[in-house]
């Protein structure tokens, strides 16, 4: 057994039972290093990063786009609903489809 930083460990330095290791919210410093540098290599970098950009195709520019918002916004967790309800309402349903040419398309159901 070794002792590093108060955390009693096993000679493999595994935290032994009953330690609850890292506290929840603790800031691990090498990840805060890491996106620091990161910040700082983009700030430094910008016009050349936006000049790369506007050479992108537009399928491109999504792509660019659809991966920075992976760092920048939360993820949505996929929800599932299901409904045990009986219900006796009727009614129509019509669902209009207005195409460029303008020709309109009319489907109706239940």
């Amino acid at each position: 057994m070794t002792e590093t930083n108060g955390e009693i460990r096993d000679n493999g330095g595994r935290f032994l039972p009953g330690n609850p290791g890292k506290p929840k919210g603790a800031i691990i410093k090498v990840s805060v290093k890491v996106r620091e540098a990161i910040i700082s290599f983009l700030e430094n970098n910008v016009d050349t990063i936006q000049e790369d950009f506007d050479k992108l195709k537009p399928k491109e520019r999504l792509q660019f786009v659809s991966e920075l918002f992976s760092y920048a916004t939360p993820r949505l967790s996929s929800v599932q609903t299901e409904v045990h309800q009986e219900t006796n309402h009727t009614g129509k349903i019509t669902i209009e489809i207005v195409r460029t040419n303008g020709t309109v398309e009319t489907h109706t159901g239940l």
